[in-house]
């Protein structure tokens, strides 16, 4: 009896301490000054219950569309900020913002607030972009995030980098004896594919630690129409933009996209 309630006991603690597990947000105060030497707008968002999140718009006098981007689990946009050359370079627009709790954004997370954030940040600023594309990125956690996105708004292209195929599945290959419905995030980013009109494209690297491989190669298998994965050989999961192949993949996407 004692070590059954031991067990649940230790199940009720994890399953109240996932936010920590899954989430490692850096705060910045109101005031915080970003340097980057690019143009950008900082923006906030006034979510419903009233919280606000932020977000920097990268601008390009000549954009020929938006990449709106939905960053991994850790850190701000004081780092985050930084992929901005890999699109501004490119000739398009950036739009990323902080999930709540994150940087200057406010409030506390629950997956249905950060689903319903990312559509809100969208429709704020799609009608800028009502006659070029908009490329909805998702990069390891963030890719669940733009799946579903791009399953409820229009997107020329969908870019996962690192994507799992759901999230209660990548939290079984790293804690495999813990049950699936004790994992309260799903982000079920191949349910979200099905709904998605757009080309998907995959970019993942075979080593990649903490997103294995293998997921994208069911993600691709299981949409074989729709989807394209890009391997990036020996890419681990924080290093793909200093792989060639990463780049020759964001070369080839963002040509297709404009072409259509």
């Amino acid at each position: 009896m004692f070590i059954l309630g031991g067990i649940a006991f230790a199940g009720l603690l994890l399953y109240l301490a996932q936010d920590k597990l899954i989430f490692y947000p850096e705060r910045l105060p109101e005031n915080y000054s970003f340097q980057f030497d690019a143009a950008f707008e900082e923006r906030f968002f006034d979510a419903p219950d009233g919280t606000r999140i932020h977000a920097l718009h990268f601008r390009r006098p000549d954009s020929e569309g938006l990449v709106y981007y939905h960053h991994g689990n850790a850190g701000s946009l004081r780092d985050w900020g930084s992929v901005y050359p890999e699109f501004t370079e490119r000739g398009l627009d950036l739009l990323i913002y902080d999930f709540r709790g994150y940087g200057k954004s406010g409030g506390s997370r629950n997956e249905a607030a950060l689903l319903a954030d990312a559509l809100l940040i969208y429709d704020g600023a799609a009608d800028e972009y009502a006659d070029r594309p908009i490329i909805l990125y998702g990069r390891s956690l963030g890719t669940g995030i733009a799946g579903y996105v791009a399953s409820k708004r229009r997107a020329d292209a969908l870019i996962l980098e690192s994507p799992y195929r759901d999230f209660r599945s990548l939290a079984r290959h790293h804690m495999p004896w813990v049950p699936g419905f004790m994992v309260r995030y799903r982000l079920p980013l191949i349910h979200y594919i099905e709904a998605v009109d757009s080309p998907v494209y995959l970019i993942h690297g075979t080593g990649d630690d903490i997103v294995p491989y293998r997921a994208s190669s069911q993600l691709t298998e299981a949409f074989p129409d729709k989807a394209r994965l890009f391997t990036v050989q020996g890419g681990g999961h924080n290093d793909l933009d200093m792989h060639q192949a990463y780049r020759d993949a964001l070369d080839e996407i963002f040509r297709t996209t404009r072409s259509k």
